[in-house]
């Protein structure tokens, strides 16, 4: 039963961990923490096998998950509390029970799954991927195979196949059968590693595979002489024939991401990462000991902004660096706790090769961690693979693996020395003390604290996470998956009655912002009723996460649409410090100026004339310090200019629309100005011929001929720009324009 639950965890681990889905992360969590507590019963009954270094991985995840608890936001730090949690019991139950072969397995499988996809969707196939409901980029990216990212999945492969590898060659108790599978599928998962196109992977592999033959060479040396010579022989053409493999892949992998690397040796982007590192660092030195709590740069990077990072370049969420995001979130003593427990288990996983006075294949699982771990902490530091729950189950199984093989080994020397013993000699207390340091049998105690604290740990995230579960189950249900990230964004009663019973059951700022957005959505639409309950759940989303620009820049927006223009601008100045140096994103000066344009609107129909004038000054103004899209920019600042020119005209300052006018013209793009879409000329051609009509009537007639015909020429321009295309009243005016001018000429005008 226990190899059961352990082989589901696993599988959903690996199905549903390379997406950023909190509902499935839940489920995962569920599956991994049942496993875990079944683990942990086991363990309780029978006694585990600790050691110091289990009681400081206590002690350094009871920081971690203290610092998680007091961050500022805890919709966020929970993510990063699931994680941990699950990492842990992965950890310890990988150790606990013999489920070597299912780990294995279900990693084989998702090897074969994800190549398959991988292969099909380069070939230009069209595969119904489980993400779509998860990720917008699951058809938008088709070359990852299940994962929605490059560098995911470049991280999992190479992890994965420099394992299988290390198993493969080096394993000695591995049938032929085994060893060629396994050779087969490393050699897959380091084709699908190359193929990602991650270059971060290729560094990380280049480390691991040096590490290898490293190792390969020093193990040399337990055998004789000649054995000796020919496996450090074997060791050097290998490696040559690797490095030169490598090197292959490695610029076909830099030349498909950026053909620039290969012209001119830059690696792109590289000034982005170093712009979010910069930033990191820069929010380290506000609080330098703890941090400024659990995954905090994802809404204290504002704080911090590099003014040489583009707005269009990105919208971190996090660092690219994991031991940068540990430094900004968990301060230097959490750096210093994980560094420490990467470097114990590294050493003695090193150690545990190069001290075996024999090769047992317990020692070279010692190998597959230390290599797996080597390529995730490399990795780490140009990308974030451990925020994927498939990428954090893979580094608990190679730390597993780290200490698994010297544990094992230290059984095996105690079994053989118990063997060697005689029967009729009966072992004295200082015989069984000598046995013990002999066999390394003193290092680690068979007791039930350890059993004791995987029960406590796997219950309370049984009980977490399933809660999760249970409230996310409406939205997977509406292919809400990831929170609110795909499906329209306005939704229909199904989705509203989704995110409320979810919401109802697990609050969260996601859940109250997407129920805002719906009902603000239909405020839009007419619906007056939707006005207060936007309002509300917008509130609430700001209470759960004051820092989250979005519901920010919404209620604001709503405030807007209401004509509530003093509540719009107090929300606009908070939202501003969030959402301005990201304005490609999030269209601030956009937003805001459409507002201004609304004042000006009200302004008009007031006849505050002097008012709306500068309304639209100060819009036009406003969009131009944006750093969004140019083109919906570009087209408010000809709106607002041209809106200038017809309220002159319509109020009878015809030499302000003059001279208005020809502003535009200098200020304003003729493209722009000259769109087919814009329908300028024609704008301007019916207020100068209403204005001509006005002047008719009052008895104006040189005033009036004037108009006539600069009405008929904006009409002539609107026609040379869309030809007859929907120009039937255009050319009805200008038939009556000829008519009115033939009357004036008549009367000597």
């Amino acid at each position: 039963m226990n190899q059961i639950l352990w082989l589901l965890a696993f599988t959903l681990v690996g199905c549903y961990g390379v997406t950023l889905s909190w509902g499935l992360l839940a489920v995962s969590a569920v599956c991994v923490a049942s496993a875990g507590l079944s683990s942990a019963v086991v363990g309780f009954r029978d006694g585990l096998h600790s050691s110091k270094l289990d009681w400081l991985i206590c002690v350094v995840a009871l920081y971690f998950g203290g610092r998680a608890w007091f961050s500022p936001v805890w919709d966020i730090a929970k993510e990063d509390v699931l994680l941990l949690c699950m990492g842990l019991i992965v950890y310890w139950g990988f150790r606990s029970v013999k489920m070597t072969g299912s780990a294995l397995t279900v990693i084989a499988g998702f090897i074969l799954v994800n190549g398959i996809y991988f292969c099909v969707q380069k070939a230009g196939g069209d595969l119904w991927l489980p993400l779509d409901g998860v990720s917008q980029l699951a058809q938008s990216t088709p070359n990852f195979g299940l994962f929605q990212d490059y560098g995911a999945m470049g991280n999992a492969m190479a992890v994965v196949g420099m394992s299988f590898l290390s198993w493969a060659v080096l394993a000695q108790d591995l049938k032929v059968r085994g060893k060629y599978l396994l050779g087969v599928l490393g050699c897959v998962a380091l084709i699908l590693a190359f193929f990602s196109g991650s270059r971060s992977t290729v560094f990380s592999l280049i480390v691991a595979g040096g590490l290898m033959l490293l190792v390969l060479w020093l193990r040399a040396g337990v055998f004789d002489e000649t054995a000796k010579k020919r496996m450090r022989l074997l060791v050097v053409l290998g490696g040559a024939c690797a490095a030169v493999l490598v090197g292959a892949l490695s610029l076909r992998t830099f030349a498909e991401r950026d053909n620039k690397v290969v012209s001119t040796g830059v690696v792109t982007e590289s000034n982005i990462r170093a712009s979010y590192w910069g930033m990191a660092v820069d929010q380290w030195r506000e609080a330098p000991l703890v941090g400024e709590g659990a995954r905090a740069y994802s809404f204290k990077l504002v704080d911090f902004w590099e003014d040489s990072l583009a707005s269009s370049d990105a919208t971190p969420e996090f660092v690219h660096n994991e031991y940068l995001q540990v430094l900004a979130d968990y301060g230097a003593l959490g750096l210093f706790l994980l560094l420490v427990v990467l470097g114990l288990h590294w050493s003695a996983a090193l150690r545990s090769v190069l001290l075996a006075d024999k090769i047992f294949s317990v020692r070279w699982m010692s190998l597959a961690g230390l290599l797996g771990i080597t390529v995730i902490m490399v990795h780490s530091f140009t990308d974030f693979p451990l925020r994927l729950p498939f990428n954090m189950f893979l580094a608990a199984v190679c730390l597993g693996w780290c200490v698994s093989g010297e544990e094992k080994g230290e059984r095996r020397k105690r079994i053989e020395a118990r063997k060697s013993t005689s029967l009729d000699d009966k072992p004295t207390k200082k015989r069984r003390e000598e046995r013990d340091s002999e066999t390394g049998g003193g290092k680690r105690i068979k007791d039930k604290g350890l059993a004791a604290i995987m029960i406590l740990l796997s219950a309370g995230m049984l009980l977490f996470a399933g809660r999760e579960v249970w409230a996310a189950a409406p939205l997977v249900l509406e292919n809400q998956d990831r929170e609110g990230r795909a499906g329209a964004a306005n939704g229909g009663e199904a989705l509203l009655e989704a995110y409320t019973l979810a919401n109802g059951r697990s609050p969260d700022f996601r859940r109250s912002q997407r129920l805002a957005k719906i009902y603000h959505s239909r405020y839009g639409r007419g619906d007056e009723a939707a006005f207060s309950r936007a309002e509300e759940f917008y509130k609430e989303s700001l209470l759960r996460h004051p820092y989250n620009s979005a519901p920010l820049l919404n209620l604001a927006n709503l405030y807007r649409d209401a004509e509530m223009y003093a509540n719009a601008e107090k929300y606009y100045d908070l939202a501003e410090p969030y959402v301005a140096s990201r304005d490609w994103h999030f269209k601030y000066y956009t937003h805001r100026a459409w507002m201004m344009i609304a004042q000006a609107e009200n302004a008009y129909r007031n006849k505050e004339f002097i008012a709306a004038d500068q309304y639209l000054i100060g819009a036009g103004s406003l969009v131009k310090q944006g750093s969004s899209a140019s083109k919906p920019r570009l087209n408010i600042e000809r709106d607002c200019h041209v809106s200038r020119v017809r309220m002159a005209v319509a109020r009878g300052a015809y030499d302000a629309a003059t001279d208005l006018w020809l502003e535009t013209r200098k200020q304003v793009k003729p493209w722009v100005i000259n769109d087919k879409e814009a329908r300028v000329y024609r704008a301007l051609g019916e207020v100068y011929y209403a204005a001509a009509l006005r002047e008719w009537k009052t008895r104006e007639p040189e005033l009036a001929k004037t108009l006539f015909l600069k009405s008929k020429k904006l009409y002539g321009l609107d026609k040379r720009v869309h030809g007859n295309k929907g120009g039937t009243q255009r050319d009805a005016n200008v038939a009556n324009i000829e008519k009115y001018l033939e009357v004036l000429e008549m009367g000597g005008f």
